[in-house]
């Protein structure tokens, strides 16, 4: 199934508006089954180069560079240029599934810059779960 990122849009801003900020969580939670369906496809060799290739294949993104505790992400396909803030939760918990495979943990996934507000990327860190 493919979804234009014109309707992903629509879609959570719909979710935004009937829910709220509860809406996040949900978005955070629909990318960690989207990551966790990618992850139990890939094998331990060369994980985050067949991660990466996966996401752009999916068109979730244009281009990722994994680090040990940062995911740096360019070309998101929540990016919007009319939001006032961070808009990328469903790529959060696609990145804390990925990660948490790798890792073979609990791991929770903030993203700290993100170009719907103006930055050059959108910055994920990945972070020890928060209780």
């Amino acid at each position: 199934m493919y979804i234009s990122n014109h309707e992903l849009k629509e879609i959570k801003k719909l979710f935004y508006k009937r829910i709220g900020q509860a809406s996040h969580g949900l978005m955070y939670s629909i990318g960690q089954i989207i990551g966790e369906d990618i992850a139990s496809q890939l094998e331990e060799y060369n994980f985050f180069q067949k991660a990466r290739e996966r996401l752009k294949e999916k068109g979730i993104l244009e281009d990722i560079v994994f680090k040990e505790e940062e995911a740096e992400v360019r070309g998101s396909m929540e990016v919007d240029d009319k939001a006032n803030g961070k808009t990328c939760s469903i790529l959060e918990g696609i990145l804390v599934a990925l990660y948490e495979n790798y890792k073979g943990k609990k791991l929770y996934c903030e993203e700290t810059e993100c170009e719907s507000k103006g930055d050059n990327r959108c910055i994920f860190q990945i972070k020890e779960e928060i209780i």
